[in-house]
């Protein structure tokens, strides 16, 4: 995704589109590249989207996944460290081995839904609307059962006729 642009007020304001597609304005400062993921944050106990900006954490990950011994960043952890303030800050990336997730932990992953593509509009990816649930296909009537030429006997006493 590409974004973040000076707006007419002088004020940052996020626009947002797909690399390779046209750019919705123009801009008077190039527009900053981001990646965008959903991540499990052990510290946080849930699913986030982790948005990088910094050119030092891009490149960072972007290192990490073309090194053989790491590659596909959803085999590890990653771990982000923020050092300073305001001008001062910095930010540093390193990567791990995977923390054993608990069932409780895997299964928030999995039930929790992210739409990245509403960040295009600035909205919240975490508003996604429910699917509807496949309704369950009606049973069919059985069959009548064919009448049989047959009577019971009436002198049966479990006949109730």
């Amino acid at each position: 995704m590409l974004g973040w642009a000076t707006n007419e007020d002088g004020g940052r304001k996020p626009y947002r589109w797909k690399v390779g597609e046209e750019a919705p304005r123009r801009f008077e400062d190039k527009p900053k590249e981001f990646f965008a993921m959903k991540v499990y944050n052990y510290a946080e106990d849930r699913v986030q989207v982790l948005e990088i900006t910094q050119k030092i954490l891009k490149d960072t990950l972007y290192s990490y996944c073309q090194d053989p011994d790491w590659g596909d960043p959803r085999a590890y952890d990653i771990d982000i460290i923020k050092n300073g303030e305001g001008l001062e800050t910095s930010y540093a990336m390193v990567a791990k081995p995977h923390k054993k997730m608990t069932d409780e932990q895997r299964q928030v992953c999995i039930d929790t839904k992210v739409d990245l593509t509403a960040l295009y509009d600035s909205g919240d990816p975490f508003d996604v609307a429910e699917e509807p649930k496949p309704q369950p296909k009606p049973k069919p009537e059985p069959d009548p059962e064919p009448e049989s030429e047959s009577k019971p006997e009436t002198n049966d006493p479990n006949v109730p006729f």
